[in-house]
């Protein structure tokens, strides 16, 4: 609808404009494309059907496993769509979790902030390698 100014809206985040809004407008012509927006709304509807489901049948919220490797989570501090409060309670998952919120960014921190990213996800796999 409106060729899709509703999915531009969502991702918009204060104050920032320029590169940022090419991002953005690249995200919504990818959404548009035949099947896109179907395709990505998939996994919530999956996850939040299932979750549903498991209530529905009495067997309580979904028990996920352990993950047992380091873990590297990045997060944009202005995320409009996952608030940093998501984060709380993620070591229950992950307990050699290490978070970082990227200053400045939202919710498309690895392009809003491409070279703070990298160097994060550079140090993470360069740990894991030190480790193999």
């Amino acid at each position: 609808k409106n060729d899709g100014a509703n999915i531009a809206a969502m991702f918009r985040e204060p104050g920032k404009r320029g590169a940022f809004d090419a991002i953005v407008d690249t995200e919504r012509r990818a959404l548009l494309e035949p099947g896109a927006l179907r395709a990505a709304l998939a996994y919530y509807r999956t996850s939040i059907r299932a979750g549903l489901r498991d209530l529905a049948l009495g067997r309580g919220p979904p028990r996920y496993p352990t993950i047992e490797v380091p873990v590297t989570l990045i997060w944009g501090e202005h995320d409009s769509c996952l608030g940093l409060e998501l984060i709380e309670g993620s070591e229950r998952f992950a307990p050699d979790l290490d978070v970082h919120v990227i200053a400045g960014a939202g919710h498309f921190a690895h392009q809003e902030e491409a070279g703070s990213v990298n160097r994060l996800l550079l140090r993470a796999l360069g740990d894991a390698a030190d480790e193999g």
